[in-house]
């Protein structure tokens, strides 16, 4: 196995130093947002409130109502109706962002990676560079 020399673990050295930060940011940034976008839609709960609500209101019909009661019980389904509704909507349209925020965050990463893996390079050969001829020198001074 052929060893690293030191331009090349210096190279990993300050890549390692970009990407690992970034990489641990954006995965918990990319969890956090999904979890709470997710949260946020909530559709299992309006789901419950509507069965729970569909008995309600059926228990409600079969009972004698004036016209303002009947009216209320009707208004009251049609909001009932209308909030589900949206929640379903807002809990396709939260996951489409949190399923965009993934691939975001890795298209992020990987734009950091590129750049840190070129300002690696450059530093490790200009950190490197004074290093080698100082090594060259020596040795050239060891032979006399």
């Amino acid at each position: 196995m052929k060893r690293v020399g030191f331009r090349g673990r210096l190279f990993l050295i300050l890549l390692a130093f970009a990407l690992v930060p970034s990489i641990v940011i954006s995965v918990a940034w990319s969890t956090t947002g999904s979890f709470f976008v997710t949260l946020a839609g909530a559709p299992a709960a309006w789901k419950s409130l509507a069965e729970t609500g569909d008995r309600a209101i059926t228990a409600a019909r079969s009972a004698p109502l004036s016209p303002s009661q009947r009216q209320a019980l009707n208004e009251h389904e049609q909001n009932l109706r209308r909030n589900v509704t949206m929640s379903t909507q807002a809990d396709f349209l939260l996951r489409e962002i949190a399923r965009k925020l993934a691939f975001f965050t890795a298209f992020v990463v990987l734009v950091i990676g590129v750049i840190a893996s070129r300002v690696a390079g450059h530093l490790s050969r200009n950190l490197s560079r004074p290093l080698q001829e100082l090594v060259g020198w020596t040795e050239r001074i060891a032979r006399g």
